[in-house]
């Protein structure tokens, strides 16, 4: 008996086949959360280098971290329809499960005049709307002009925003780059006692754009208010590239 999961199987299973894959991973922090609140029995023991064997073949390749269920279903959403402008990916359909492309036409038409709407209605919304009391315009301006001290921050944060800095083509990050990092990677800030960590968090919080209100896993999470920021940037932006690059570096 090899002493492997029906998972482990599987994933290697889909490996040997050439299969398209990505695996969605639990984050170190929230196993060890686990283990001081529900001790040794929430994790392997028994066969534990098997699982440390298995954990670095899996992240080896596409992987993200998950924090909590949204996590998940978020990074499934965006894998797949990652997946699907893959080319070598298209399937093969049969004969008899031709469709009418007409019809296809038709409704690719109607979704795309809807999506347009929908878009000029968001539009026009978030332009007579303020974030924290403040204009897209203002708040725009007030991130981008607002630099970031990179050496003052860890390391793994430090590298990112620096990196996704450069993709926007600026040399030097700023407060928006960090957002939109936050909302694209991290999805939430976790509160650490790091002291220029802490002063990067309350700036964000004196902006309204950070709620301050831990959650039972000490995390902080971006404000509605900026949720609708991003979404606004996102259509004057292309993000594409930055959005490509977290993708095939976390």
């Amino acid at each position: 008996m090899t002493k492997k999961s029906y998972i482990h199987l599987e994933y290697e299973y889909a490996v040997e086949k050439g299969k398209p894959l990505f695996a969605v991973v639990i984050a170190e922090s929230i196993t060890e959360d686990r283990v001081k609140q529900f001790g040794t029995a929430v994790i392997e023991t028994e066969n534990s280098q098997k699982l440390r064997d298995f954990r670095a073949q899996v992240l080896s390749k596409l992987v993200k971290f998950w924090h909590d269920p949204r996590d998940i279903k978020l990074a499934i959403l965006e894998t797949l329809s990652e997946f699907e402008r893959r080319p070598e990916l298209v399937g093969w359909i049969s004969g008899k499960d031709s469709v009418n492309g007409g019809a296809l036409v038709g409704e690719f038409a109607r979704l795309t005049k809807e999506n347009s709407d929908l878009r000029e209605q968001l539009l026009h919304r978030s332009s007579a709307g303020t974030y924290s009391g403040l204009t897209y315009e203002q708040m725009y301006e007030l991130l981008s002009k607002t630099p970031l001290d990179t050496s003052l921050l860890p390391k793994t944060i430090s590298e990112t925003v620096q990196a996704v800095a450069e993709v926007f083509g600026s040399s030097v990050p700023n407060s928006l780059h960090l957002l939109w990092m936050t909302s694209g990677y991290l999805r939430k800030l976790r509160y650490v006692g790091d002291v220029s960590v802490v002063k990067l968090i309350n700036r964000l919080m004196d902006l309204g754009l950070v709620d301050p209100q831990l959650n039972s896993t000490n995390y902080y999470h971006l404000s509605d208010s900026a949720k609708q920021f991003l979404v606004r940037f996102r259509l004057e932006h292309d993000t594409t590239k930055a959005e490509q690059y977290l993708i095939d570096n976390f």
